[in-house]
């Protein structure tokens, strides 16, 4: 949060020197020059703007489980705040809905489980045992989505096959 705090000084303090550079040289530019000088500051207003509200938009928390639920305890993310979490999915816990596309599962990390509510199509190597990353809210109950993906599970299968060799 701090690089957006320094990001907006280090802006301010450029339209300070620009507004200071306009105000001293403006008397002496011609009307061609002023009309470009003022449409020249609007652009960078609003190309300003666009690049706040995107880096705003774009920077979102990632958690496990555990540290969601710690950091909503602790004040740093909020309830219903967007975030990013990302977790194993439990057996046994995925039901799915006739009415529309809805699924509802858990994740677990070593410590905590959450659940999770997802509007859409599941990706198609959804099952239990897969990590599952999920972009949404926490209401404190439920963990609100539409935007569910899984980790390949190439790198799993891998894995238990060098464990299987080991054991052998």
């Amino acid at each position: 949060m701090s690089s957006i705090y320094i990001f907006i000084g280090i802006v301010a303090l450029f339209f300070v020197g620009l507004v200071v550079y306009v105000g001293v040289s403006w008397p002496k530019w011609t009307s061609k020059q002023r009309k470009y000088s003022v449409s020249g500051i609007i652009g960078l207003i609003a190309i300003v703007f666009v690049i706040g509200f995107f880096t705003k938009s774009m920077s979102m928390a990632y958690a496990r489980p555990t540290q969601l639920l710690n950091q909503i305890k602790s004040g740093e993310i909020k309830l219903g705040q967007q975030v990013q979490v990302e977790g194993e999915i439990i057996k046994g816990t995925i039901k799915k809905y006739d009415i529309g596309a809805t699924t509802e599962f858990e994740i677990k990390d070593k410590d905590s489980k959450i659940k999770v509510r997802f509007e859409g199509v599941l990706p198609d190597n959804f099952k239990p045992g897969i990590h599952a990353i999920a972009v949404g809210s926490y209401d404190g109950n439920i963990f609100n989505t539409t935007d569910v993906k899984t980790r390949c599970p190439s790198k799993y299968e891998a894995k238990a096959k060098d464990e299987k060799k080991g054991t052998q």
